[in-house]
């Protein structure tokens, strides 16, 4: 699941320009995806797999607009 995640992550990439990071923190570290000179990071790893392991129906199609959207109004307000 968390392959699909990746996958997902550079769809999201490739879509809005992001480019994959590593994120370290304390608790180790982690793939992100950084929209270019904003601060706005995205963790796709774990997009669906966390859904999926939540019982819910995953629309691949709706998860990635909504992820677009997400992004864009992120970006937006950081601004």
């Amino acid at each position: 699941l968390q392959c699909l995640g990746i996958t997902f992550g550079d769809a999201l990439a490739q879509h809005m320009g992001l480019d994959w990071v590593a994120v370290e923190d304390e608790y180790g570290r982690d793939p992100a995806l950084r929209l270019d000179g904003t601060s706005v990071l995205v963790f796709p790893m774990t997009s669906i797999s966390k859904r999926i392991e939540q019982g819910e129906v995953v629309d691949v199609y709706d998860l990635f607009n909504a992820a677009c959207n997400t992004i864009n109004d992120t970006a937006r307000h950081s601004a």
